[in-house]
């Protein structure tokens, strides 16, 4: 169930902990949803079993949103679902370990968590301080709390490997701006993110997310080792030879794709 929870940094609706720069000093965004109705729908929905997924821009709707969750978890009833903050663009530092705590998967979508025209842009009306800790992903991890990419298609690109190279190095892949925004975290690091990270947040960790035995087998073959080549400008040219769903190949890019269809029991790895 996806919450449509704060605004959004360009019309300068995102809530923020401290006001938004201005000429109305006290303007800090809005809330779609009061904190008490929040919490009562999100107790609702983890009592049935249904994971909601909170649009948060601004570092104030994520420590809302946290709250909730964790008054719905002193309710009774409730199944513990792993709920997720969405976007997290913009975290307190105070909040990051709370993702830990309550089991909540902190997603950041890739599109600005580089120097780029857009960041410039859209993202510049944050101002510097709230920048600096923007897609904080690092931080969510060393706090020990579980972090994962989402796409925010269609706003932003669906190319994963972007995604993937970004979170590495935090620099513009194609040279097309300078420095670097934000913290990297290392590759394998981000291996996790976009792989058994992604899985936990679903609650598929038992069925999938990292090759073993018992598990499903879906695996890629790419062109490369991507621990042997530099990150920056390499990993978003990234090319997949071969990839298999349940075992199955589904795709062979030097051959052609394959239609084949599995209907039989899944496969798991041996």
């Amino acid at each position: 169930m996806k919450f449509h929870f704060d605004g959004t940094v360009e019309p300068r609706s995102s809530y923020l902990m401290t006001p938004w720069d201005g000429a109305n000093s006290a303007w800090r965004g809005k809330l779609n949803l009061t904190p008490e109705h929040l919490a009562d729908m999100i107790w609702d929905m983890d009592r049935q079993g249904i994971r909601v997924i909170a649009h948060c821009t601004g570092d104030a709707a994520s420590d809302t949103f946290l709250d909730a969750v964790e008054a719905a978890r002193r309710r009774p009833g409730g199944l513990g679902v792993r709920h997720q903050c969405a976007h997290s663009t913009i975290l307190h530092g105070s909040n990051l370990k709370r993702f830990r705590d309550l089991n909540v998967t902190a997603e950041f979508s890739p599109v600005a968590w580089y120097p780029s025209k857009f960041v410039s842009g859209a993202r510049s009306g944050y101002g510097p301080e709230r920048l600096s800790r923007a897609y904080n992903i690092k931080g969510v991890l060393e706090a020990g709390g579980v972090a994962v990419v989402g796409t925010d298609w269609p706003v932003s690109p669906l190319d994963p490997w972007i995604a993937l190279e970004t979170m590495v190095t935090r620099a513009n892949p194609w040279d097309e701006a300078e420095g670097r925004f934000g913290e990297p975290i290392s590759l394998t690091q981000a291996i996790d993110v976009m792989t058994k990270n992604g899985a936990w947040s679903m609650g598929i960790e038992h069925e999938a997310g990292t090759l073993e035995i018992g598990k499903s087998a879906d695996i890629i073959v790419l062109d490369r080792n991507l621990f042997e080549v530099e990150p920056q400008g390499n990993i978003h040219s990234t090319r997949v030879d071969l990839t298999f769903v349940q075992g199955q190949l589904v795709h062979d890019r030097l051959n052609g794709a394959s239609n084949a269809v599995w209907h039989g029991e899944a496969p798991k790895l041996w």
